[in-house]
């Protein structure tokens, strides 16, 4: 298990008590994530859900009748637009509008300006669906969430992480450790621990409580959800072509991204391209519409 340290700096009861001061998910996002593995949900269910928010429904008409979909006729209507944008799609714009207020935090203590953590999460996001796509996944939508939310935890450890950079850094730098691992040496549990335990004190699904603590050592998870772990790590390396969770001085070798890459998924160079050409086009279109 990734359990805190003996002698944590940070009593984790304490850090959790934080979290009510982090910006709630609006309830469209809980009520999809309740739905979204649930074997009986239909696109009715989600639709209405949607329907219930009419400033959601205006910016999903909004991007359906874009330049980048470049439809000939005017969309009007939600069940429209799930024609032209299809329910999976329509899902990914609105939990990605949908949590722009709780993750567009400052991030400082990662080395992110405000809005660079919400970035990566929704880079992760993408990348996550596309390869959920590519690799014929059931459910691409179970990964783009995950992904999604997988540094949620960056949000409660960002404040002591800035109190404790220099020592971050020397483990880093000096001792030769990931981020994660210079975490857990500084605080004595790392950030995939306290966003596993948001997910947990938030009820999301099982599925996204082990995704978050063991996306940085996938071989720890429950074999049930290791491939879906292995796919979120695989996303969070790509993305580092784009958008990475940390800041320059924490972030490793960009020839390290292909060497890290090949202990999850035996991607080529090329493929790796595409999948950020196409996450660039798309991050640079749903920007519009936050």
């Amino acid at each position: 298990m990734n359990e805190p340290q003996d002698g944590a700096r940070v009593d984790i009861d304490d850090l959790m008590q934080d979290a009510d001061t982090l910006p709630a998910f609006p309830s469209i996002v809980t009520e999809i994530l309740a739905r979204i593995d649930d074997p009986l949900s239909v696109p009715d269910d989600f639709t209405e859900i949607i329907s219930r928010d009419q400033v959601m429904v205006s910016k999903v008409l909004k991007f359906a009748n874009s330049a980048f979909y470049g439809f000939p006729r005017t969309i009007v209507t939600l069940k429209e637009a799930v024609i032209i944008l299809g329910l999976d799609t329509l899902k990914s714009i609105v939990l990605a509008i949908s949590t722009y207020s709780t993750l567009n935090a400052n991030s400082k203590g990662y080395g992110l300006d405000k809005g660079g953590l919400y970035q990566h999460s929704i880079c992760c996001a993408m990348i996550a669906r596309i390869l959920a796509k590519k690799y014929k996944s059931e459910n691409k939508e179970k990964f783009f969430i995950a992904a999604l939310l997988h540094d949620v935890g960056k949000l409660l450890l960002d404040p002591w992480l800035s109190r404790h950079k220099s020592e971050m850094l020397d483990g880093i730098r000096n001792g030769n450790l990931a981020h994660w691992e210079a975490e857990r040496r500084v605080l004595g549990f790392d950030h995939a621990f306290v966003g596993s335990k948001l997910i947990e004190a938030w009820n999301l699904p099982e599925v996204l409580i082990h995704v978050t603590r063991y996306h940085h050592n996938p071989e720890k998870a429950p074999l049930e959800h290791r491939s879906t772990v292995e796919m979120i790590q695989a996303a969070n390396i790509i993305s580092r072509r784009i958008r990475g969770g940390l800041g320059s001085e924490f972030l490793p070798p960009e020839s390290r991204t292909m060497e890290d890459l090949q202990h999850v998924l035996p991607l080529a160079e090329d493929e790796v391209r595409s999948i950020v050409r196409e996450v660039r086009t798309y991050l640079l279109h749903i920007n519009t519409f936050i």
